[in-house]
C-alpha cells in the first residue's frame, strides 16, 4: 500500500479509511472506521522508504511492530493515546489508534504562538506521568515532540505515536544502530549511537517543553547535532518551569532529573522572595517643583524704585514740580500787583519746590502702602512645564496659565531693549497657541518671531533671571532659541 491509498481502502480486511487527518516524515494517519467493532479509530501508515536495504526494512519493520505491541500494553493511561492493533499490508504496517477529538500541541503554538507558564506546568506534568508509566513498562517512546502531543476539546493531554515513529531516511541508520527521531529532539547520547534509555525521552521532553513557552528551539536549528556541542539557550519565559527545563537539556543523562524528581520540581512552589536589602539614606535631592515669588522687603523696594509702577518719588516728583509751579506762581503775581520779576521767579521756584516736595511725599506713601499690602506674582517650574500666576487686584484671586514643555520647541530668557529680562518660547507648529488663548493670560507676539511668555514691566513681577538656572534645568534640551536648542 503506497501514498496513493485512497479514502474507502480496506486495511487488514477490517479498517476501512475515512479520510485522512495528517502526514509527516514518518508517515500519515488517516481516520478510519473498524468494521468489527463499529467504532471510529485513527491508522497511522508508517513509511520506511523504497531506498532502504531489505536487512534494515526487515529490522525497522520488526521494530515498529514489536513497540507498537509494547505500547498496546499502556493503554489504560489516561495521557497515552491507545494502540489497539498493528496490521502489515505490502510489509508496511499500519498502527491501529485510538481517535483523539482534537489537535496537537504543534498545532496550537503554529496557530496562538507560546504557553503561559501554568498551562505548559499542566502539559508538563501529563508527559511525564505518561513516559513514568512507559519506562516501568520497558518502552521507551524515542519521538517526543510537540506533533505526538494531542491536546482534546476537553482538557486531556495525550502523548501519540508510542515506539512507533522511525526515521527512514536518516543517513545515519545502519542495522545496528538505528537513530529514531526528530531532529532537534533527539538526545545527545543518541546522536553519539551509544546506548539510551528512558532518559533520552526526558532530553526530548525539556525541548518540548521549551518549545512551548519560549516559542523557538534551544539549539540553532540550522545544525542537526547541535545538542552534542553547543549548550541551550537560556529559557526567559520560563519562569518557575526554567530550573525543570535546564535540568532536562543535560547533555549527560545521569544529571537529568528523574522522572519523580522532575514531578517534585514541577510542583514544587516557588521559592520566598528575598527580603528586601536597606539601602543607605541618599542625600537629599532638589526638588522637582520650584517656586519664585518676591518677598515683601522686595516689593517695597520695588514700588519705591520702579519708575512705572512703583510711584517712583523722584521721577514723578519732579514731573510735579515742572508742571505745577509755574501756575502756582502766576496765580500767586495776580494778587500781588506790586511784585517783581525777580518776585515772580522767586516765587515759581518756591512753588516747584513745595509742591513737588508734597506730590513726591505722597507718591512715597503710595508706593510703601502698595509694596506692604500688594501680592506678589507666582512663577512655578516644574518636570511638566512652567506655570504664571498673577493676583488680580480687584478680587484677589490668582490667575495662572500653564505652559508645557512638550508643547515647545524652545525656551529662552532674554534680555528686551529696555534692559529688563523676558521669558520667550517657540511653540510646536501643532500646538500655536490662538488668539484668544494670547489675549486670555497676557501673551504678546515677539517681534522676530515667539512669543513673550512673561517679563519684569511691573513691580509685582518676578525678574526672569532670577530663575534662568532652574528654567535650563527643566527645559532640558528645549532650553535656548530654536537655533541653538539641543532637541533633536
Amino acid at each position: 500500500m503506497t501514498s496513493g491509498t485512497q479514502p474507502g481502502t480496506l486495511i487488514g480486511g477490517r479498517y476501512r479509511l475515512d479520510h485522512r487527518l495528517g502526514a509527516g516524515g514518518f508517515g500519515q494517519v488517516w481516520r478510519a472506521h473498524d468494521t468489527a467493532l463499529g467504532v471510529d479509530v485513527a491508522v497511522k501508515q508508517v513509511h520506511l522508504g523504497s531506498r532502504l536495504p531489505d536487512e534494515e526494512r526487515a529490522e525497522l519493520l520488526a521494530r515498529a511492530g514489536r513497540e507498537a505491541r509494547n505500547a498496546a500494553r499502556l493503554r489504560d493511561h489516561p495521557h497515552i493515546v491507545t494502540v489497539h492493533d498493528v496490521v502489515e499490508v505490502d510489509e508496511v504496517p499500519w498502527i491501529v489508534m485510538q481517535l483523539v477529538e482534537g489537535y496537537s500541541l504543534a498545532e496550537e503554538l503554529q496557530e496562538r504562538g507560546p504557553l503561559g507558564v501554568e498551562c505548559a506546568a499542566v502539559i508538563a506534568q501529563a508527559l511525564l506521568s505518561a513516559l513514568e508509566a512507559a519506562h516501568k513498562a520497558g518502552v521507551v517512546h524515542r519521538d517526543v515532540k510537540p506533533a505526538n502531543v494531542m491536546l482534546t476539546d476537553s482538557g486531556e493531554v495525550l502523548l501519540a505515536d508510542f515506539g512507533i515513529a522511525v526515521g527512514q531516511t536518516d543517513p545515519r541508520l545502519t542495522a545496528t544502530a538505528l537513530v529514531i527521531g526528530s531532529p532537534g529532539f533527539i538526545a545527545p547520547e543518541r546522536l553519539h549511537g551509544a546506548q539510551s534509555d528512558g532518559r533520552a525521552d526526558l532530553f526530548s521532553l525539556g525541548v518540548t517543553l521549551y518549545a512551548a513557552v519560549e516559542g523557538a528551539m534551544p539549539f540553532p536549528t540550522g545544525n542537526p547535532t547541535a545538542a552534542l556541542t553547543e549548550p541551550p539557550r537560556p529559557p526567559v519565559k520560563a519562569g518557575q518551569l526554567a530550573a525543570l527545563i535546564t535540568g532536562l537539556l543535560e547533555k549527560d543523562p545521569s544529571q537529568r532529573p528523574t522522572i519523580p524528581d522532575a514531578l517534585v520540581m514541577l510542583t514544587a512552589p516557588p521559592k520566598p522572595p528575598k527580603p528586601p536589602v536597606k539601602e543607605p539614606p541618599k542625600k537629599p535631592v532638589r526638588p522637582e517643583t520650584v517656586k519664585f515669588t518676591n518677598t515683601r522687603a522686595e516689593l517695597k523696594k520695588a514700588y519705591d524704585e520702579d519708575p512705572v509702577d512703583g510711584f517712583a518719588s523722584y521721577g514723578l516728583g519732579c514731573t510735579g514740580i515742572l508742571l505745577a509751579g509755574p501756575v502756582i506762581s502766576l496765580v500767586w503775581a495776580e494778587h500781588s500787583a506790586s511784585d517783581s520779576a525777580g518776585t515772580f521767579i522767586g516765587h515759581m521756584f518756591v512753588g516747584w519746590f513745595v509742591l513737588g516736595s508734597v506730590f513726591g511725599l505722597g507718591l512715597q506713601l503710595v508706593g510703601w502702602w502698595r509694596g506692604r499690602f500688594d501680592l506678589s506674582d507666582v512663577v512655578t517650574i516644574h518636570d511638566d512645564g512652567i506655570t504664571f500666576s498673577r493676583w488680580v487686584r480687584e478680587n484677589r484671586k490668582l490667575k495662572s496659565f500653564t505652559v508645557r514643555w512638550d508643547t515647545l520647541e524652545a525656551i529662552t530668557v532674554e534680555r528686551n531693549a529696555a534692559g529688563k529680562h523676558e521669558v520667550v518660547a517657540w511653540f510646536s507648529k501643532t500646538n500655536e497657541p490662538t488668539s484668544k488663548w494670547l489675549v486670555a493670560n497676557g501673551v504678546t507676539t515677539r517681534q522676530g518671531g515667539g512669543f513673550m511668555l512673561y517679563g519684569r514691566d511691573t513691580a509685582s513681577r518676578v525678574d526672569p533671571n532670577r530663575f534662568r538656572n532652574e528654567l535650563k534645568r527643566a527645559a532640558g534640551p528645549r532650553y535656548g532659541t530654536p537655533q541653538n536648542s539641543r532637541r533633536p
